[in-house]
């Protein structure tokens, strides 16, 4: 919006917006009156015609920021209000209606992040794991220590992909260890020196 010489319709066109900054500034930031609504009010009551790229640069002009926090809840609201059509899981098949338009699974499948990367990796959503959990008492596969669905880590095949079970992390990791033959046997051979030595 700046210009050099003064006698421009350019610079007439920015002394006018400036002498609006205070009518501007209570649009933008107290009405939160979109850029195009100030456009229009702009236009039609105070008979300046500007592009919405010109009102957009007033403001940036005018260092007019609103508050984020405030701005970004108003727009998640309106996200999460906004109607979406009815959609089929991705895991059961099932129609649901989904919260977002990126949703792939419903919420009986996928109630959260964890379980939308344990359907990827071993194809079992929330139903299959608390089918698994409460066949195992709650409890781990091999330590018997009390599991939920935050401690208990998915034990699989690593050549078939398969889910054998649920276990602790501790034994989880300890059991890729033990399936590792070649690792077992340079452990075993390895602890029988020390005790030579």
């Amino acid at each position: 919006m700046g210009s050099k010489h003064k006698n421009t319709k350019r610079a007439h066109v920015q002394n006018k917006l400036d002498s609006l900054r205070v009518e501007i500034s209570k649009l933008y930031m107290n009405e939160k009156l979109s850029v195009k609504s100030i456009h229009n009010i702009l236009k039609n009551d105070y008979k300046i015609n500007l592009s919405s790229g010109q009102v957009q640069f007033a403001i940036t002009r005018f260092s007019l920021k609103r508050n984020r926090v405030t701005f970004s809840t108003l727009h998640k609201n309106s996200l999460l209000n906004r109607m979406h059509n009815t959609k089929k899981c991705n895991h059961c098949q099932e129609n649901y209606k989904p919260n977002s338009g990126r949703q792939k699974f419903c919420v009986l499948c996928a109630p959260n992040k964890s379980f939308i990367r344990r359907i990827h990796n071993y194809k079992i959503g929330k139903r299959e794991f608390d089918k698994i959990l409460s066949h195992q008492n709650n409890k781990c596969g091999i330590c018997f220590s009390l599991l939920n669905d935050l401690s208990a880590s998915v034990d699989h095949c690593h050549i078939t992909n398969k889910v054998r079970g649920l276990l602790c992390r501790q034994c989880n990791l300890k059991l890729f260890v033990i399936e590792d033959n070649i690792y077992v046997t340079n452990a075993i051979s390895y602890l029988k020196n020390i005790k030579r030595n």
